[in-house]
């Protein structure tokens, strides 16, 4: 009867110990399968890290750009107001210098024809010396038209000086808006390349 119960109890021991390798081999296989699941969860939680920090990264290269490209923006518009303004400044300082020159004109000839006057009257009384009412008045009409020729000039040399004063100022706004212009078309041009670039 005891030799019975010993071979019961063997294969029954025989028995546990499968099913405790077959557990040990199944617990094996769970952690092995728990292990592969963490480190995927890891490498799934560094990807997500690294693509939010990329999102934050290509934010702030457009916002980078945007804030570029509006500053540009605004330069170009200040560039283009400063030109027009500019361009008003020039009409106004060539308005002024033809009047300038209209008035020289007019006193040159003034001062020719007291001149032409004086030396026929001069003519005319040769070398007679004396008090002559209309040859004086002539004489000081001259002085007169002289002092109106001589400020003439200097009105005309001043508005020559600023008209071309203006028109240098014009020129270099007419640079600055080209340049203002192609700043914000090269660098529109760098970040579609760019775009191209990262798609």
């Amino acid at each position: 009867m005891p030799k019975k119960v010993f071979k019961t109890s063997k294969k029954k021991l025989t028995s546990l110990k499968e099913k405790v390798a077959q557990a040990k081999e199944d617990l094996d296989k769970v952690q092995t399968k728990l292990i592969k699941d963490q480190k995927n969860e890891q490498r799934a939680k560094e990807n997500i890290a690294k693509l939010e920090a990329d999102i934050k990264t290509k934010q702030a290269d457009y916002d980078k750009a945007k804030q570029e490209v509006s500053t540009k923006q605004e330069a170009l518009k200040k560039a283009q107001t400063e030109l027009a303004e500019q361009k008003k400044v020039k009409a106004h300082a060539k308005k002024i210098l033809d009047k300038a020159n209209k008035e020289l004109i007019k006193v040159q000839a003034t001062v020719q024809d007291k001149q032409a006057k004086l030396k026929e009257l001069q003519d005319q009384f040769g070398n007679y010396v004396g008090d002559d009412e209309e040859l004086a008045d002539t004489k000081k009409a001259l002085s007169e038209a002289q002092t109106k020729l001589t400020q003439a000039q200097k009105n005309q040399a001043d508005a020559q000086k600023d008209y071309d004063k203006a028109q240098v100022d014009y020129e270099t706004k007419i640079t600055q808006n080209k340049e203002a212009k192609e700043a914000l078309a090269e660098f529109v041009t760098q970040e579609q390349e760019k775009k191209a670039d990262n798609v």
